[in-house]
């Protein structure tokens, strides 16, 4: 229509069967979502599964038949003699003296080196813990250095010798117990005789 034009009125609307109007005068449907979405939504989905799958379910159903995985073992180097755990260390540049003296007090926490076990333990003597200085001597369930530890004992503990000796990790091993019961296994450089 134009500006000079007046409104034309119709009175009635053709059928809309057959009218190409009703189809441009309904506005166009959108969609929920972009047609993008939908391999995001998928891919989300696909890797959800994968990381549930593998670990999650899977490990249960292997645990719940009995099969257990071990980790593959990886070659080490060991020493040909570990330092022995809570016991005072050698050095390994320099040879073990006959004859070391204890630690003071105010000494820094320098490593210390091995005595060599006293002469004269023997079963039913009494005994003395001594050279071990901060460190403390472990008592120990069996005689070697992979036995668990029972408890840690300071310089002038006393000891009645119960056992030994036997061999381990290049150690004497006695065994031990104290007036409260406490009873292991200890290396004999650090224990002295009592009384000589």
């Amino acid at each position: 229509m134009g500006r000079d034009q007046e409104p034309v009125t119709i009175d009635r609307l053709p059928d809309p069967k057959w009218s190409k109007q009703k189809l441009a005068l309904q506005p166009k449907r959108k969609a929920l979502f972009p047609w993008w979405i939908w391999p995001i939504v998928i891919l989300v989905a696909v890797v959800t599964f994968v990381i549930v799958w593998f670990g999650v379910v899977l490990p249960g159903l292997r645990a719940s038949q009995g099969i257990v995985e071990t980790p593959t073992p990886t070659a080490t180097v060991q020493p040909t003699q570990p330092p022995p755990t809570g016991l005072p260390s050698v050095p390994p540049t320099s040879p073990p003296p006959t004859q070391s003296a204890p630690p003071t007090a105010a000494s820094s926490p320098v490593p210390t080196v091995v005595p060599t076990p006293p002469s004269g333990i023997a079963v039913g003597i009494s005994v003395r813990v001594i050279g071990t200085g901060v460190d403390r001597l472990r008592l120990r369930s069996g005689p070697g250095l992979n036995y668990t530890t029972v408890t840690l004992v300071e310089d002038g503990h006393e000891f009645q010798v119960l056992e030994g000796p036997q061999e381990g990790n290049g150690f004497q091993w006695w065994r031990l117990e104290d007036t409260a019961g406490t009873i292991g296994w200890a290396a004999a450089n650090w224990l002295e005789p009592i009384g000589q």
